[in-house]
């Protein structure tokens, strides 16, 4: 019902916040860098440390060279030892902790810094790697002259084996879009009528007038939304150009979104590698890999205060103005596995609807295949397994930007390679299904273009 409110309400948004602005003029004032985990809550393990720890390693160098770099910013960590944030007495009591610090001290930024892991770096297989003479009993025989003899075969010995560790690189999540409702509420209770300097949001108008507030509270979602993913951005950019593999900014909206749901300000959650991949551990607890992750991060963060700051992100007079125009700041950014592979298309698609319903199936037997998809290089589905029942996104189109890739990049190729799905495209009032296959070597891309008022054919 809240949802439906809002969605009435956007178009008199602009109206009301016309008397706001979000131009940065001087530095950020807080950053809370928030290590994952600690404690009793030791996170993802590694082959030689977990992730907690890790974690909190790059966590302190982060805040040494932000220290140096913005000495006019106030630092603040949700903690700088192996413990529970805030001496909590377990982990959700730790997460709220978490934000109510960066809350209570109104921060302009919220970074959590983790590490990942994935069961597709912990699967085993079976190899054989010789063969033995077994005996065995059988009948030969009929009637009276049936009788029990004793024979011998010859049977394969078997061993079992770490399959190669295929999840490694970084991500940078932020909080999904259709999750920003929970952040609207939150912004909603601390909007402040003046932010002309500031990225928190302060007191509260809904004592004063209700529908101002939530209006208001909208613009403050879609205004978190884009410059998290602005800082995202820069942090994956940032890594790529240290030669670190890239997965791009992706927008996180299952259970353990705490930390970003519940900040009022832009936040981003960085998992700066995958734990269980050992190439990328033997990175990240080395003290090259420390300082180059925290220096990666920390450029980013600069690099978003001056962009603030030359009020590159939003027009002071345009108030409803995008905070980000999302072809710009994607142009010249392609995560690593869509470089490193070769892209095909297989169909271009063109529709008179600027939406588009796209749902992926195992075409075959389910034998374990699992993709990530990207959409104008943004991950939109990540690292997922396809079965009988959807995986679905719903992608958006528009006549500024009419044309749109969708790639679907195979993570594991399952029991029987390569990787397949069926996809079922819904758009324009029709419905249309492809099959697509994608390796290790090669992608399978749709190509989207909208064109209004085109006539669309019933099948492809």
């Amino acid at each position: 019902m809240v949802k439906q409110f809002l969605v009435i309400l956007l178009g008199a948004a602009t109206f009301f916040c016309s008397s706001f602005t979000f131009a940065q003029t001087q530095d950020l004032k807080t950053i809370v860098i928030d290590p994952g985990h600690g404690g009793r809550d030791g996170g993802a393990q590694g082959s030689n440390t977990r992730e907690a720890w890790a974690a909190l390693e790059i966590s302190l160098k982060l805040r040494d060279v932000l220290k140096k770099a913005m000495p006019n910013t106030k630092i603040i960590m949700t903690r700088e030892t192996d413990e529970l944030p805030g001496g909590m007495p377990n982990k959700n009591a730790a997460l709220r902790y978490r934000a109510d610090l960066a809350n209570q001290n109104k921060a302009d930024l919220f970074i959590s810094i983790h590490l990942n892991a994935s069961a597709g770096n912990q699967r085993y297989g079976n190899r054989v790697i010789g063969s033995k003479e077994v005996e065995y009993t059988a009948y030969v025989g009929k009637g009276k002259k049936r009788k029990k003899v004793t024979k011998t075969k010859t049977v394969n010995i078997y061993e079992k084996y770490k399959l190669p560790q295929t999840a490694k690189g970084t991500q940078t999540y932020i909080l999904a879009r259709d999750w920003y409702q929970q952040k609207v509420k939150e912004a909603a209770n601390k909007v402040g009528n003046d932010v002309q300097n500031k990225d928190s949001a302060e007191q509260d108008l809904f004592v004063a007038d209700p529908v101002k507030a939530r209006i208001l509270a909208s613009q403050y979602a879609k205004y978190f939304f884009q410059k998290s993913l602005t800082l995202a951005t820069f942090c994956e950019e940032e890594f790529a150009a240290v030669g670190r593999y890239s997965w791009g900014v992706l927008q996180r909206n299952w259970e353990g979104i705490w930390v970003l749901q519940a900040t009022q300000m832009p936040s981003i959650l960085v998992e700066t590698g995958f734990i269980d991949h050992d190439e990328d551990e033997a990175y990240l607890i080395s003290k090259k890999g420390v300082e180059e992750t925290a220096q990666g991060i920390a450029n980013a963060v600069v690099r978003y205060n001056e962009l603030l700051k030359a009020n590159s992100l939003e027009g002071n007079s345009n108030a409803d103005k995008p905070i980000v125009d999302n072809k710009s700041l994607q142009s010249n950014y392609v995560p690593s596995i869509l470089k490193e592979r070769k892209n095909e298309i297989v169909k271009t698609i063109i529709t008179n609807s600027n939406e588009v319903k796209v749902s992926f199936y195992d075409n075959a037997e389910v034998d374990g295949d699992t993709i990530s998809v990207y959409y104008k290089n943004n991950a939109i589905i990540s690292y997922t397994g396809i079965n009988t029942r959807p995986v679905t996104t719903m992608l958006q189109l528009s006549a500024e930007s009419p044309t749109g890739d969708m790639v679907m990049v195979a993570e594991t190729l399952g029991l029987v390679p390569p990787n397949t799905a069926l996809v079922v495209i819904e758009t324009g009032g029709k419905q249309y299904k492809i099959n697509l296959t994608s390796t290790f070597e090669q992608n399978a891309v749709l190509r989207f273009i909208y064109q209004p008022g085109a006539v669309m054919p019933n099948t492809l």
